[in-house]
């Protein structure tokens, strides 16, 4: 009689021996996997390389330095919970840095397309959008009102505008919602 102990170790080895190059791989492409990237080009990328890399990794080190401020400017604001609307595509970071993530309305929220749909009569006071570019395409907000990032789409009107310190990372829009 076979062991089936040792045959699942042996699958487990051949899965591990197999699976570990392609997680690593993943993990360094800066298109596949862009947070896991950054913290690898952190510790791999040393002081006396080229301009170009040690910028990098100067932007690497502020990537979510901008959405931290971000949360911090709408924590001070004290608002109350379902005050902004925001998708979690790129704003995962700024949910993640407040101390007040009750004032979020997210895509996870059971009332979100509700919310989205009719803001102003759900006492949104916020919506934060990016640019509707790369994974800014797939962001809610930018479905719902493709027009909102350029224009306010007839709904909002441009509170502030935040460059991203961040590599990659894109600039934020946070629009107060009229009415």
């Amino acid at each position: 009689p076979r062991n089936p102990a040792g045959l699942l170790s042996g699958v487990g080895a051949v899965t591990l021996v197999l699976g570990l190059p392609i997680a690593l791989t993943t993990m360094f492409s800066p298109t596949l996997s862009q947070e896991q990237h950054a913290l690898a080009a952190i510790s791999i990328l040393g002081q006396d390389r080229p301009t170009a890399l040690r910028t990098e990794r100067e932007q690497t080190l502020n990537t979510f330095a901008t959405e931290r401020a971000l949360a911090d400017y709408l924590d001070a604001k004290t608002l109350p919970p379902g005050s902004v609307v925001m998708d979690t595509v790129y704003g995962f970071a700024v949910f993640a840095a407040s101390d007040n993530p009750r004032q979020f309305v997210l895509p996870s929220d059971e009332d979100f397309t509700r919310i989205l749909n009719d803001p102003a009569a759900y006492g949104v006071r916020y919506i934060l959008s990016v640019p509707p570019t790369g994974r800014g395409t797939s962001d809610a907000v930018n479905r719902r009102y493709p027009t909102l990032y350029e224009n306010g789409a007839q709904l909002a009107t441009l509170d502030i505008e935040v460059p991203n310190s961040g590599l990659d990372q894109p600039m934020w829009r946070v629009w107060r919602v009229a009415g």
